[in-house]
């Protein structure tokens, strides 16, 4: 069966070469059509596509519509240009699904986020193959979508058959400076507004308030955003939008001090996706904020156990150097100073954090504090020191905490896992 990569492009110089040479070899058409370049990314497209137009924007539904209508092939993939592929692993099943009568085929597409922080991405399954029939049309002029059209369409005439491939898409158009990601989602949000006003099916209107929801968050502006989330109609929401919104709202609740509030969607966050990392780290960390130390230290260190698994893959992708200092602040708080101090050095391997650094260094081996006069030597108190009654491996000689510590609130709370280590 033939494949006809269908694109839609503006001012993608910077990538467009790379995704092409990612799948120029597994399909048998090439369709882009340019959206009003103005950087050379035109000449690309001339060079390198079989078939290429360039129309005014209208809203990406249209420009999707008008690639399809130019394709030739049996089968549509859709990228885009900030994408390439990465395993094709599952590319011949994904064309033995099409030939047995499949509407559709999901592949993974990894989103690379930003670095310096506790999410690095996330893997969603996405539609992206399909059948190259008129009546399967994109709608939506900001986060347009086709499943619609596939599952109103069945090929049998009956329900529409969907197949997983193990093709891997890695997308890197979050990963952007935040002043320019800011400019993005502000860009967004007259469409986002024009969409969530003309749905008419709740399932539609949902996913735009969650949409619009989550391009305030990337615009910093926590409080309407905390205030779309509360507002979004979760019956009509997909679990993984669901989730989404949970973790974006736990976020807003930790900047505007709603702890309460964050409590809740971390549980409704654990509800929806009790196997994911992700949800044993949200959860840690409003244990952390509200001084519960023990929960919080078993929840954020059995997200980074999770994670170091190398059997088992989690829609987000955690930083275990990131998480380790949430993890040690717990273990400080606990009295764990020799799992508080590896923790911090984890940390610090990738990110020189200054608040984290003066933690680990005021975490000192035992003999150290005994030569500087902090602990008794053989039973005896050393004049100017500071007599500790049980010494373990390491002690902590001072705090530099910005805020006072709260004493331990439980020591085995019911809805903890059993603690575990933590140390590589």
């Amino acid at each position: 069966m033939k494949v006809s990569l269908c694109m839609i492009v503006r001012n993608e110089i910077a990538h467009l070469e790379t995704c092409l040479d990612s799948v120029e070899e597994l399909v048998d058409e090439i369709v882009i059509v340019d959206t009003g370049s103005t950087d050379g990314t035109l000449d690309v497209v001339r060079a390198r596509s079989d078939v290429w137009d360039q129309i005014e924007w209208s809203g990406f539904a249209d420009a999707r519509n008008h690639a399809q209508s130019l394709a030739t092939g049996d089968i549509i993939l859709i990228l885009d240009a900030d994408e390439k592929i990465v395993d094709t692993t599952g590319w011949k099943n994904a064309l033995k699904a099409f030939e047995e009568g499949c509407d559709g085929v999901a592949v993974v597409v990894h989103n690379i986020l930003p670095k310096e922080q506790i999410l690095a991405g996330d893997r969603i399954w996405q539609l992206r193959m399909f059948g190259n029939r008129p009546e399967l049309k994109w709608i939506g002029k900001v986060h347009n979508q086709i499943a619609h059209a596939l599952q109103a369409n069945p090929l049998n005439g009956e329900e529409s058959k969907f197949f997983q491939a193990r093709i891997l898409i890695e997308h890197r158009g979050y990963d952007l400076p935040k002043d320019i990601l800011i400019e993005k989602y502000k860009n967004r949000m007259k469409e986002l507004a024009e969409e969530v006003a003309a749905a008419t099916d709740p399932k539609g209107k949902a996913y735009y308030q969650f949409q619009t929801a989550n391009a305030l968050f990337m615009q910093q502006q926590y409080d309407s955003s905390l205030q779309f989330f509360r507002d979004c109609d979760l019956k009509n929401m997909t679990d993984e939008n669901i989730a989404s919104a949970s973790i974006m709202a736990i976020h807003c609740c930790h900047i505007l001090g709603v702890p309460k509030e964050a409590m809740e969607y971390s549980k409704m966050l654990l509800d929806v996706n009790p196997e994911e990392a992700m949800s044993f780290l949200m959860l840690g960390l409003c244990y952390l904020a509200d001084g519960r130390f023990q929960a919080a230290y078993n929840f954020i260190g059995s997200a980074m156990a999770m994670t170091q698994l190398k059997d088992m893959e989690y829609k987000y992708l955690l930083d275990s150097n990131y998480m380790a200092a949430p993890c040690g602040e717990a273990a400080l708080n606990l009295n764990r100073l020799e799992d508080a101090k590896a923790l911090f050095q984890m940390h610090l391997e990738k990110y020189p954090t200054e608040k984290i650094a003066l933690l680990e260094a005021s975490i000192i081996p035992v003999d150290q504090a005994r030569a500087q006069g902090y602990l008794p030597v053989n039973g005896q108190k050393v004049p100017g020191g500071i007599p500790q009654a049980s010494p373990e491996e390491t002690v902590s000689i001072r705090d530099v905490r910005t805020s006072d510590l709260q004493e331990q609130s439980e020591q085995n709370p019911s809805d903890a896992p059993a603690p575990i280590s933590y140390q590589q």
